[in-house]
């Protein structure tokens, strides 16, 4: 009979434990230098789609004060176990903000491989002065091309007029460019 009683009170605890993980395992995030792990009932991460870039490349999640990307989702069972790459802080301020030091390095140290125009930008860009924030623009002439390497990446500059500005795009429309204008 006290067997019984011991095997009920075992049964019981057991399910007791498995309640409180199912409500526990839904909400249960961890986080390291790198990645973050969630682990959900449904196959659902739109949580993590909110706040979401322009070019939809990364998410910031505000409750960890990260930008994430590059998701793997894995089911085992009734489990979804996801795993997302991060960058601290928002990405999304800053997506298409190109900075002035970078055009700067580009004048002293890139090798060109390509100038469609012959340009000289350190002669383009004299005496204007940046105007540096995260403005997406978008030209009518991407003909003014300049390819070239700059610490050991490939890269495409266009150099287009948008009323008064001088803009200066770095990267293919569609792989996330960045920006600055002289005016």
């Amino acid at each position: 009979m006290q067997r019984k009683l011991k095997l009920k009170f075992l049964l019981f605890a057991l399910i007791l434990i498995l309640i409180i993980l199912f409500m526990a395992l839904p909400m249960f995030e961890m986080k390291t230098d790198k990645k973050l792990y969630a682990i959900r009932y449904k196959e659902d991460f739109t949580e993590f789609e909110t706040n979401g870039c322009y070019d939809e490349s990364y998410y910031y999640n505000e409750e960890h004060k990260i930008s994430i990307y590059n998701f793997n989702h894995k089911k085992f069972l009734f489990f979804n176990f996801y795993s997302f790459d991060y960058k601290k802080g928002n990405v999304c301020e800053t997506e298409y903000q190109l900075e002035e030091t970078y055009i700067n390095d580009f004048i002293e140290k890139a090798n060109i491989t390509y100038n469609s125009h012959n340009i000289n930008l350190a002669s383009l860009v004299e005496g204007k002065t940046p105007i540096v924030g995260n403005s997406r623009y978008v030209g009518n002439d991407y003909n003014t091309i300049i390819e070239y390497t700059l610490n050991n990446k490939h890269e495409t500059m266009f150099i287009f007029y948008k009323y008064d500005l001088l803009v200066i795009q770095v990267g293919l429309s569609d792989e996330g460019p960045k920006f600055i204008a002289y005016k």
